[in-house]
Parts: structure tokens; C-alpha cells; sequence
């Protein structure tokens, strides 16, 4: 049973990146291509932000660290902002583990 507290992939929701950044398409691209791969749904990717039923992916989390992320999560968005591209990368490893159940 879904609860309404969490945030739910359906084949509308979209994976944007925030600025015209080749290693944050990648990142979207990569996760979008794994969520098809485990679910059979294949996601929009897009650098135009919407606000909801969204992954947004981001590097502007400030750290010293490049391998830092934060992960916000509500029913409308999750937002994986790392402190570089590595950090966005291994945010979306924590959105992979949670697709494959």
C-alpha cells in the first residue's frame, strides 16, 4: 500500500538536472537507463526543473569533500545535490538501491 509520505517513480516522473552540465546528464541518463532496466519504465530526462514528481539532480552542496551528497525526499521531489559530480553519482546509488527493492 503506498503511503503519502513518500515519494513513488511512475512512468510521468521526471529526472532533471540543474544546469547545463555534461557530468549531471550523465548522472540523469545513467539512473534513468538503470530505473528501465529494474522497472520497466522508462523516464524523461530533462534539464528543465519541474516541481513535481521529480528527481532532481544537483552539485552545488558545499563541502570540501567531492564524494558528499544530501538527499531530501518529500511526496512531491527528491533532490540528490552533491558537493561535485562524484557526489551527485553516488546519491543516485542510493536512489538505485531503493529501485531494486
Amino acid at each position: 500500500m503506498e503511503d503519502d509520505k513518500g515519494f513513488f517513480i511512475n512512468k510521468n516522473t521526471c529526472i532533471c538536472y540543474s544546469l547545463e552540465d555534461k557530468e549531471l546528464q550523465k548522472n540523469a541518463e545513467f539512473l534513468s537507463e538503470y530505473i528501465q532496466f529494474v522497472t520497466g519504465m522508462k523516464l524523461e530526462v530533462s534539464n528543465k526543473i519541474r516541481n513535481k514528481n521529480v528527481i532532481i539532480l544537483r552539485n552545488d552542496y558545499k563541502s570540501e569533500n567531492s564524494e558528499v551528497y544530501s538527499l531530501e525526499v518529500t511526496p512531491d521531489f527528491v533532490i540528490i545535490n552533491g558537493s561535485r559530480n562524484a557526489g551527485t553519482f553516488y546519491g543516485n546509488s542510493n536512489i538505485k538501491k531503493s529501485c531494486s527493492g
